[in-house]
């Protein structure tokens, strides 16, 4: 009996190698050849446009050179890549302009998208990802804030075998973390700057744990439970 066909299994497992083959490329010879790699996918689809090159070879090596040239692009020239560079390898003071673009949690870093970093008297438009360590009273999710902090580049993981969260986050184009030290180092400038549709599925969520917990208030370690398998709440 023939198994039906499963056309796009090849072309997702040659966008896995291009980012693989991107990822396992160091910054430099990847910052070299994501163009090629990007002519090479604009030649691949163009061929299949104009010249009628409708090969499975040629979808494929086109794929695989289209998600290499967009992950190693990430890595080497991505926003992300051009704020370490920008800080000093001893970290610097900064202040910066973003917004919030992850609900925050008591004690823990969430992200934040930047706007702007003025180091000593220059500023300079950023879109980086960054991790942040806030002190005070927490903002909310889609605030603009204005802070003053240590900006200093994530560092590897020091021991073999242990989990490299800062390869993880690099990955994901976000390579300094930013530390505030007091809460008298933050001004809220504005709210409601990040997607809105963003926010209504927060608010959904939060109108979702709230109503699990109705006429549970005499079982509080039952509540974190239904949250957690329900909604995956931490």
């Amino acid at each position: 009996m023939l198994k039906p066909q499963q056309p796009l299994v090849p072309l997702a497992l040659c966008a896995i190698g291009g980012i693989v083959a991107a990822d396992q490329t160091a910054p430099e010879m990847a910052a070299r050849l994501w163009p090629w790699a990007a002519a090479l996918a604009v030649l691949g689809f163009a061929g299949m446009g104009w010249w009628r090159l409708r090969k499975p070879f040629v979808v494929w090596c086109a794929t695989a050179a289209l998600f290499f040239t967009w992950h190693a692009g990430l890595l080497s020239c991505g926003p992300g890549a051009a704020l370490a560079a920008y800080v000093p390898a001893q970290g610097c003071v900064v202040r910066a302009v973003g917004v919030v673009v992850e609900e925050p949690a008591p004690n823990a870093r969430f992200q934040m998208r930047l706007e702007s970093v003025m180091l000593g008297n220059a500023t300079t438009a950023s879109s980086a990802l960054v991790l942040i360590r806030w002190a005070g009273e927490l903002p909310r999710y889609g605030d603009r804030v204005e802070v003053v902090g240590d900006l200093h580049q994530l560092t590897p993981a020091r021991n073999p075998g242990v989990f490299d969260s800062p390869k993880i986050w690099g990955r994901q184009g976000i390579t300094c973390e930013l530390r505030i030290r007091y809460p008298n180092d933050t001004r809220l400038l504005s709210h409601d700057c990040g997607p809105p549709f963003v926010a209504r599925a927060l608010a959904l969520r939060h109108w979702m744990e709230t109503t699990m917990a109705l006429d549970l208030a005499d079982s509080p370690d039952v509540v974190p439970l239904i949250q957690s398998m329900v909604l995956g709440s931490r």
